[in-house]
């Protein structure tokens, strides 16, 4: 099953069957398309959607003043309103909880000099955004490896 969540993170529980993913993302359709790929790929997922760079850096906030806990995976976009992908991965990489999670870029350009910034920012994976379900599919694959237990459970879209 892939849940998206559009609350507050706050209300997130977390489970033993289902990893949380962190999805900083402007674009809907792009979150609808990778939570179908998740799904399809029995990926078992509550996805938690930050729609801008400041969404994002706030959440991070918030969990480093908490007793929140991190998402399993971040998927970041690049080209994000507010705050660059760029900007949100390095206070990422700077905060006590999140330092270690798993990120992967996952943007429509691929700009050289970025994704040499990303891997220099401790990026786990620099994926193109494809334009199909199907390519979506091998998307959700490279994002299941970074799980930990690459996340399999029986899969609905939801």
């Amino acid at each position: 099953m892939v849940r998206i969540e559009n609350e507050s993170y706050r209300l997130l529980v977390s489970s033993a069957d289902m990893a949380t993913i962190l999805v900083v993302e402007d674009s809907e359709a792009d979150v609808s398309l990778l939570a179908m790929a998740l799904a399809e790929g029995h990926v078992s997922a509550q996805l938690y959607v930050a729609k801008d760079g400041a969404e994002a850096m706030t959440l991070v906030d918030e969990i480093d003043s908490s007793a929140l806990h991190c998402p399993d995976l971040v998927v970041l976009d690049l080209n994000l309103p507010k705050f660059s992908g760029l900007a949100v991965l390095k206070r990422l990489r700077s905060s006590p909880k999140f330092g270690v999670t798993r990120v992967a870029i996952l943007t429509t350009a691929a700009v050289p000099w970025q994704e040499r910034e990303a891997a220099e920012l401790g990026a786990d994976r620099f994926l193109l955004k494809p334009m199909t379900l199907a390519g979506f599919s091998l998307i959700a694959t490279e994002l299941k490896s970074l799980l930990p237990g690459c996340g399999l459970v029986n899969a609905v879209a939801g």
